[in-house]
């Protein structure tokens, strides 16, 4: 079965910007979400309308419609999470963890 739920740990940026950020840079870093690997620090978009995209880590993808506990991160991996976006994107944002279900 295709994995279809995810919990990242991000921030969220609106999808106008990143998409002036892959022109920009030339980066063409936005897979199809069921290509996602747990532990990548990626541009997930939130939903089929695209308004926003997370670009965080990947903490878990499931396939499952159980309930999902949330894996919460230590403070030090939030802190590389936090810079290796900044170093990727250039963004200094909140940081939460969200959960993307995609059907």
């Amino acid at each position: 079965m295709k994995k279809n739920q995810y919990i990242i740990y991000g921030t969220l940026v609106s999808n106008k910007w990143y998409e002036e950020f892959k022109i920009r840079t030339k980066d063409d870093n936005t897979f199809p979400i069921s290509e996602k690997l747990v532990g990548s620090i990626t541009p997930v978009y939130n939903s089929r309308d695209g308004e926003f995209v997370i670009i965080g880590e990947v903490l878990l993808e499931t396939d499952t419609d159980k309930f999902i506990a949330i894996p919460e991160i230590n403070e030090n991996r939030q802190k590389f999470v936090k810079n290796r976006v900044y170093t990727l994107y250039g963004i200094n944002g909140d940081f939460n963890y969200f959960y993307v279900k995609n059907i």
